[in-house]
């Protein structure tokens, strides 16, 4: 019996969001912190923030060597992961400053230890393999 390919076709895909309460600085009018809504970035996507989460740096020699850059890393990964609120809306880039939503994402939280606690929420929702742990892989 030949298997039914149908249910492997993309438009059968189901994609994997959740509501999370990532920022204490946005609340609703009765003071309940209002949620983001998540999504799980594809495996295509996660390869791209990887990909482009290099930068050149001069390294031992005189020739720049590319090294990961995990701060970049992070706030793309936060980026590709949130789909609610639009981190790309042109107005709310406009009202703190910032012309990228990769630059927007460290601003919309009250502390390093919230951006966190988020960025860690998303590793987890997304059932995705710490950078660092494909770095010890490589060593070993």
């Amino acid at each position: 019996m030949d298997m039914d390919l149908r249910v492997f076709f993309k438009q059968d895909r189901e994609e994997k969001t959740t509501e999370y309460p990532a920022s204490s600085l946005f609340k609703d009018e009765k003071g309940n912190i209002i949620k983001w809504k998540v999504r799980k970035p594809s495996v295509e996507e996660l390869e791209e923030i990887r990909s482009n989460s290099f930068t050149m740096k001069l390294a031992g020699g005189d020739r720049p060597q590319p090294v990961f850059d995990n701060k970049k890393y992070q706030h793309k990964l936060v980026v590709a992961a949130v789909a609610e609120p639009n981190l790309h809306n042109a107005e709310l880039l406009k009202s703190y400053g910032k012309s990228r939503a990769e630059d927007l994402v460290p601003e919309m939280f009250d502390s390093l230890g919230e951006y966190d606690k988020f960025l860690n929420f998303i590793i987890s929702f997304a059932d995705i393999k710490p950078v660092s742990d494909d770095i010890e892989d490589a060593k070993n």
